[in-house]
């Protein structure tokens, strides 16, 4: 049953490993096997690509000390942590454990911002090609300078957060 979920695991590391979230820093995977056997157990890290650092087992099955201390009676199991050490979720299966790790990433308002400004100075450059641009062009120079302005000011805004922070 684990073999089956790993690839969601897989993706949802990739994804998100490197993102900041709400009460922590980057997606960490803390592998404990409930296996007896050592070659396949790792035969099957090897295989299935499960690329993160953390692979432990104590290689007595289901009388495995982690699995009676967080209490596991049935795998694949799972415990979404929080940096504070706070269980968030268990057990999520399939596209439920990316879904819960895009709830818990920090969203960045001002990079959302920016692409926002990128977008609109695209579809300036596009009114190029229209004939009514001469006509514009003094408003269209204008919008870009605000667009500039804007920029500016949400750089000065994200250091003074970075400053707080």
């Amino acid at each position: 049953p684990c073999r089956r979920e790993n690839p969601h695991v897989v993706a949802a590391y990739n994804k998100f490993k490197n993102e900041n979230f709400k009460n922590g820093n980057g997606f960490v995977v803390y592998n404990v096997s409930l296996d007896h056997n050592a070659e396949k157990w790792k035969g099957a890290i090897v295989k299935d690509k499960l690329d993160w650092k953390y692979h432990v087992s104590d290689l007595r099955g289901w009388k495995s000390e982690p699995a009676k201390k967080y209490g596991v009676n049935s795998i694949p199991a799972n415990f979404l942590i929080d940096g504070n050490g706070v269980i968030v979720a268990r057990n999520l299966r399939g596209s439920k454990l990316e879904t819960k790790l895009e709830e818990l990433v920090k969203k960045n308002e001002f990079k959302e911002i920016e692409k926002q400004l990128l977008e609109i100075e695209k579809k300036l450059d596009e009114l190029k090609d229209l004939d009514d641009y001469k006509n514009q062009s003094k408003s269209i120079t204008k919008i870009k300078s605000k667009i500039e302005k804007s920029r500016l000011s949400i750089s000065k805004l994200k250091e003074e957060v970075e400053q707080v922070q």
